[in-house]
């Protein structure tokens, strides 16, 4: 089962979907720290079942900047209630078949970053016409 937030106004990505839990470590932070920190602010979740997948740079070109961000990709199970935060206004799950239909037949859904990390980490969840924007293919 995929869990995806729809993203708020505020937000870069707003009204798209986007993995739940995603931010910045900070400084003396590990990946963990930062993962638990993190989706205790994102979902309201300190107690998750974590699987480290691997990092990978994300470069876009958004709002007239370029950005870069160092992903570490987990995924992630939660063991209490999900209760979202202000960054995000709602969260939709999806059994496998169902994201890879609405990948393929809404793709406009899909922010930008939850690309990244599919072309990386799930290349396989891409529709067979998919281009490739951000993996070496």
């Amino acid at each position: 089962m995929w869990t995806l937030v729809e993203q708020a106004p505020h937000k870069q990505d707003h009204g798209q979907l986007v993995a739940p839990v995603g931010e910045h470590i900070k400084s003396g932070e590990t990946e963990i720290e930062a993962l638990i920190r993190e989706a205790q602010e994102e979902i309201g979740v300190d107690r998750l079942e974590h699987n480290h997948l691997g990092s990978a740079v994300f470069r876009r070109t958004i709002t007239g900047r370029d950005e870069n961000h160092m992903f570490e990709v987990f995924e992630i199970s939660p063991s209490q209630k999900i209760v979202l935060g202000e960054e995000s206004v709602s969260m939709k799950s999806f059994s496998e078949y169902e994201l890879r239909n609405t990948l393929l037949n809404s793709p406009a859904s899909f922010g930008d970053g939850y690309y990244f990390v599919l072309e990386h980490f799930y290349p396989d969840y891409l529709p067979k016409r998919y281009k490739f924007r951000w993996a070496m293919r």
